[in-house]
């Protein structure tokens, strides 16, 4: 498919595919995490430096060009009162729970003896910031150059967190590291490789007895599938 004019027609799978705009938010910071709602109703998007879990409300039906926009943004705040703006952290990563009804945030510029943290809240946007349900620490620290990354296991115990010291670990809902496990870094191609953990996944082998594997990558150049 063609994504816009620059594109070649002689290498797209369809070439009479086109996107058109239909929307477009103007942001003050980068942009850092994204996120569609479980049923589609919203995307949510969190912004460096920013107080705010902005969401975006999906149109249930095809927009034509002469409709009204049903595109609108709203917020929530993720400090514990709704009126407070202060900005103590960047959340940088979102994952969304197995059940679609919480929504887990990373923060990635928090300094602190516990490490970076991981905070829960509900995920619809009128669950107030005061409702927040748990806050994570992960005993690790962060690194001003490389974006936490993190996965719900399949039941929604727990979550997978990548480091920038070559481990994965394992998290529960009362934020303890239950798991701490070497899987990047050491020797790549004869030389000493970088440690950091670039992005993981899960997969789920076998949903009958709850087995699952991590699939992570890193800067050593290696794909590591972990039982």
């Amino acid at each position: 498919m063609i994504i816009d004019e620059e594109d070649d027609p002689d290498l797209a799978k369809e070439p009479s595919l086109r996107y058109v705009e239909r929307f477009r938010v103007n942001v003050k910071t980068n942009p850092e995490a994204i996120e569609f709602h479980p049923l589609s109703t919203y995307l949510l998007y969190t912004l460096r430096g920013s107080h705010l879990l902005h969401y975006i409300s999906l149109p249930k039906e095809q927009v034509k060009d002469n409709d009204n926009s049903p595109f609108r943004i709203s917020h929530k705040n993720f400090n514990p009162h709704p009126m407070d703006t202060h900005v103590s952290f960047s959340v940088l990563n979102m994952a969304i729970h197995p059940s679609g009804k919480i929504i887990a945030c990373q923060t990635g510029d928090h300094a602190g003896s516990g490490g970076e943290r991981i905070l829960l809240y509900g995920i619809e946007p009128d669950e107030t910031a005061a409702e927040r349900l748990a806050c994570l620490w992960t005993g690790e620290e962060g690194d001003d150059f490389v974006l936490p990354r993190m996965t719900w296991l399949p039941d929604g115990t727990g979550l997978v967190c990548t480091t920038v010291t070559g481990h994965l670990i394992l998290v529960d809902l009362a934020g303890n590291v239950r798991a701490k496990l070497k899987a990047h870094g050491g020797l790549a191609h004869g030389m000493q490789s970088s440690e950091v953990v670039r992005d993981l996944a899960i997969v789920d082998t076998n949903e009958e007895d709850g087995r699952w594997r991590v699939v992570s990558v890193g800067y050593d150049g290696r794909v590591v599938v972990t039982a």
